[in-house]
């Protein structure tokens, strides 16, 4: 299948493992893709979407972790790669990269600048991307559960810096989530969890104080997993957190 190949090659090449990330044929009036299409799509991005199932996988594989908070939107970008030329925009693909400005409050891994721009995948659309409206853009967008970063929350994110270029955007100057989970909020009573829709993922990442995870960071040799709270200011998050269980 030519289709399905090429979604699986722009999930490689992205590097941005989003969930279930809705897929929309201009071609056809804005409607979803033939069932096949789209159940393949839907099938391998949420099989792929828990990457990391242990803290320590997330650790050993971002090079950047920071804390901090989106300030603003900055547009978006085409995030989708021309196979035979990653330098170049896939010219039959358009990639929903929304790209945020994040205020550092503090590096616990590596180092940077103050401000950095974030992006993250928040849907594809089957067109050319010349001819992409605002219109479709949004249409994709609601129907992708990818959690669009909010500027009235705190963030753990776990980054890498792009090799590729993008509009507007050189060599470095972007950042993306490494693998999945990337991102987990820091709530107002300072715990723990997972920005993100699928179950899974809070299953193997439940909610757990902040002073005990930036210790984990810090401290990698601290524990030999993260599978349930410990502690009993973790197990006060977990209580406070309920909801996002099933």
């Amino acid at each position: 299948m030519k289709v399905n190949n090429r979604i699986r090659w722009i999930i490689i090449t992205l590097l941005l493992v989003s969930c279930e990330i809705s897929t929309i044929d201009t071609n056809k009036k804005g409607k979803i893709i033939s069932q096949e299409a789209t159940d393949f799509y839907k099938q391998n991005s949420h099989e792929s979407a828990v990457v990391y199932s242990t803290f320590k996988e997330i650790l050993e594989n971002s090079y950047i972790i920071l804390k901090g908070r989106a300030i603003q939107q900055k547009g978006v970008i085409n995030s989708a790669r021309d196979p035979n030329d990653l330098s170049k925009e896939d010219p039959n693909y358009f990639g929903i990269g929304q790209v945020y400005e994040v205020a550092v409050e503090e590096y616990l891994k590596g180092d940077g600048p103050t401000l950095i721009n974030v992006v993250q995948n928040e849907g594809f659309i089957l067109t050319q991307p010349e001819v992409v409206s605002e219109k479709e853009i949004e249409l994709a967008r609601s129907l992708s559960s990818s959690l669009p970063l909010s500027v009235d929350k705190r963030y753990i994110m776990f980054l890498a810096s792009s090799e590729l270029t993008y509009s507007g955007y050189k060599n470095g100057e972007l950042f993306i989530g490494r693998g999945h989970p990337w991102k987990f909020e820091i709530t107002t009573s300072d715990c723990v969890l997972p920005d993100d829709y699928i179950v899974e993922t809070h299953r193997f990442f439940p909610p757990i104080s902040l002073d005990r995870f930036v210790n984990h960071i810090i401290h990698p040799e601290t524990f030999s997993s993260m599978t349930y709270p410990e502690s009993t200011d973790s197990l006060d998050c977990l209580i406070e957190n309920s909801n996002t269980y099933p």
